[in-house]
């Protein structure tokens, strides 16, 4: 009986966290895919829309920083979804992070 209550928790978590997507920057999206993969409950409409907004923020030039990064590409694996914009997206942060990168710092 407990395990039908906590799908329809996440359920609820989930229309929540859809009705308020356009308020995550990266890190709640980091947060909120990893709960997902966590719980390995997938939303269809929610990972679409997380996708979606990823994209937003990525064009935007909001900051993501690594740990956002590898978050959002562990969903997009533990799922199967192949976001190509998201992917090249996150591809270009991550090359940038890379070129940055100081091994004395």
């Amino acid at each position: 009986a407990a395990v039908p209550r906590a799908w329809a928790l996440l359920d609820s978590i989930w229309q929540l966290a859809l009705q308020r997507i356009e308020d995550f920057e990266p890190r709640e999206l980091g947060i909120l895919v990893m709960a997902m993969v966590k719980s390995d409950h997938e939303d269809g409409h929610l990972f679409a829309a997380l996708s979606h907004r990823a994209l937003e923020l990525l064009h935007s030039g909001a900051h993501f920083n690594t740990m956002d990064i590898c978050q959002l590409l562990v969903g997009l694996a533990h799922f199967r979804y192949r976001d190509e914009l998201v992917l090249k997206g996150l591809a270009s942060r991550i090359e940038a992070s890379i070129e940055d990168y100081d091994s004395k710092a």
